[in-house]
């Protein structure tokens, strides 16, 4: 769980929820958000270190957390 993330902020792919395509602390930076689905769930969209850099990725709230 990330707490509030915001644009710029750091963070990383969390041991407790498997990420598809993602390892557990994989890092990359918040492009946006944080954004509400209809179910109130919230996610950001991200780039992640690993990827090439115009990719984005959307993860889920309980799939990252910052990366202090």
């Amino acid at each position: 769980m990330s707490g509030e993330l915001k644009a710029g902020d750091r963070l990383r792919v969390t041991a407790r929820i498997r990420v598809l395509g993602y390892q557990p602390g994989d890092k990359g930076t918040v492009v946006s958000g944080p954004h509400l689905r209809p179910s109130g769930a919230r996610y950001y969209i991200a780039r992640m270190d690993k990827d090439y850099p115009d990719t984005r990725v959307i993860l889920a709230d309980d799939e990252v957390e910052a990366d202090a």
